[in-house]
């Protein structure tokens, strides 16, 4: 699988500081990114900071730089750590894929930084993005049209017993 710039910032093939490889296959993808995740942890033991504050700096700082037009995320932010090359690259790597699989990321950046017994408190688990494209595509194809490939799909108010109409409702 070819990884798609899709990230306004962006626009352009090839290879960006801290980034993906235009075409990194999802293997080599996922040794990158959990080296990526494994150095962040790093960083955040010497910045003092636990996983909630890495996931919040590092949505905080890609918001900022894709999504300026959001209001800042209510998450823990840490100034140190966003001054770190850890930080940095692991955002910008985000910055390079494509919504879906970023976000994908930035949640089993949260999963393995945490410790095990909290993991298993909360019985964290994170659908593959691969799983979760195809089931939006089936939906798609079962008459749950999108407007875009982010937005989730929708479908015509066709519920039984129910005079049917035009509105687009979601398939949830």
């Amino acid at each position: 699988m070819d990884i798609q710039y899709t990230s306004p910032a962006a626009p352009n093939a090839g290879v960006r500081q801290g980034g993906v490889h235009q075409g990194e296959h999802d293997g080599s993808l996922k040794v990158r990114l959990t080296r990526q995740i494994r150095r962040l942890g790093e960083a955040a033991q010497t910045a003092a900071v636990g996983p909630e504050a890495v996931v919040g700096t590092a949505l905080a700082e890609w918001c900022s730089q894709d999504y300026p037009a959001l209001p800042a995320p209510d998450l823990k932010f840490s100034r140190r750590l966003a001054k770190k090359i850890q930080l940095q690259e692991f955002v910008q790597t985000l910055r390079a894929l494509n919504f879906l699989e970023a976000s994908y990321w930035l949640s089993s950046a949260y999963a393995m930084l945490s410790d095990d017994a909290y993991r298993k408190k909360l019985a964290m688990f994170f659908t593959p993005v691969s799983i979760t494209g195809g089931l939006l595509e089936d939906l798609a194809a079962q008459g749950c049209p999108r407007r875009s490939r982010t937005e989730p799909p929708r479908r015509l108010n066709r519920e039984p017993g129910v005079e049917a109409d035009a509105a687009m409702v979601g398939c949830g």
